[in-house]
């Protein structure tokens, strides 16, 4: 695991585990986590098509196919 320096989510296609720590409004392309962006992200990447998912107590996950982004998806409610 290791952190990410890169506060454009759209740039993090290096498949891994990032450890990250930021605040909420200094974090572009990423899901509503609140005040702070603080979790671990995982980046799946085959080439055409990437999943990113962040964990934070909830988890959250998007794609991109074709260089196209879904919006984020939350699936699993407040803790």
């Amino acid at each position: 695991m290791f952190g990410i320096s890169d506060r454009d989510l759209n740039n993090a296609t290096h498949p891994g585990i990032y450890l990250v720590d930021f605040g909420a409004s200094s974090v572009k392309n990423g899901p509503d986590t609140g005040e702070y962006f603080t979790g671990a992200l995982f980046i799946i990447n085959s080439g055409n098509f990437l999943i990113q998912l962040f964990f934070d107590g909830n988890q959250y996950f998007r794609k991109r196919f074709y260089n196209s982004w879904t919006a984020w998806i939350k699936t699993t409610r407040d803790l």
